[in-house]
């Protein structure tokens, strides 16, 4: 993507970088399941990511000494190799609904790969050559993404 922005001869990249603070912790299970619903899974698929996230409990173990079981309402198995692609799934939906809530000449932008958003794990990377865009494309961004995780950490950087 770099390269990308050398090519349109600004010379210039802006990289707006969000973090969702505690993404896999906060994640709402019912947003999930909406949002895998969405991207298009199997009806058969999705009751069976629902029942892993369905009437979970969860105790703590310190020195061989227990907690009483409490229900976990939120957030998404951490270590489990599926989690980091459920995260994703659900923040493409999410991009999605941000992308479509840009002006045209921003969605022209980022169908013409001119603005484009990175996901990995619990990351997100906005880019493009033109600042504006990526500047108009974080707040709804981060509006929707508020929905299902907890918090975001921001970095900006114009390289």
């Amino acid at each position: 993507m770099i390269d990308l922005a050398w090519a349109q001869r600004s010379g210039k990249l802006t990289a707006l970088a969000l973090d969702w603070a505690k993404a896999f912790d906060s994640l709402d299970p019912a947003a999930m399941i909406a949002g895998l619903k969405r991207f298009g899974l199997p009806e058969h698929v999705l009751k069976i990511i629902q029942a892993i996230y369905t009437d979970r409990l969860f105790e703590v173990r310190d020195c061989g000494v227990s907690s009483e079981r409490r229900p976990q309402a939120a957030g998404i198995s951490q270590g489990c190799p599926l989690s980091p692609l459920l995260f994703i799934m659900v923040m493409t939906i999410v991009m999605e609904d941000a992308a479509a809530k840009l002006g045209h000449t921003d969605q022209l932008l980022l169908q013409q790969l001119r603005l484009s958003a990175l996901l990995y794990a619990d990351d997100t990377l906005l880019q493009s050559a033109k600042t504006a865009s990526v500047q108009r494309l974080s707040p709804p961004l981060r509006k929707l993404a508020l929905r299902s995780v907890s918090s975001c950490v921001v970095t900006s950087s114009t390289f």
